[in-house]
């Protein structure tokens, strides 16, 4: 392999993603090859690191605002539920009020 095909499977073989064959073949490559060695270095640095931080605890009022959000748009459903053809028709023919501009001809 390549150093430009190992660039592009190492996240893979750092993760154990690739195949039997594959990851013979990236490790055989990362034997003789110091570059691609130290960048797979760093990528396991870099995991162990990201393993050690600690996981955000969610805002205490998430599933609240969750549970409020999807009873409201229940409640919105319904209300299109309910709607008939003829409460369309009624809103759909209400007189609108509409501000006219006037034009002052030129003097």
């Amino acid at each position: 392999m390549s150093c430009d095909e190992i660039q592009k499977s190492l996240s893979l073989y750092v993760d154990d993603g690739l195949k039997p064959d594959e990851r013979v073949a990236c490790y055989r490559h990362l034997e003789v090859c110091p570059v691609c060695r130290a960048r797979m270095l760093e990528m396991r640095s870099i995991r162990g690191n990201l393993a050690m931080l600690s996981r955000p605890a969610p805002p205490f009022d998430l599933i609240p605002s969750i549970n409020q959000a999807l009873a409201a748009e229940a409640a919105k459903q319904r209300a299109l539920d309910d709607t008939t053809f003829g409460d369309v028709v009624r809103a759909w023919l209400q007189p609108v009020k509409m501000r006219y501009a006037s034009v002052r001809s030129p003097q």
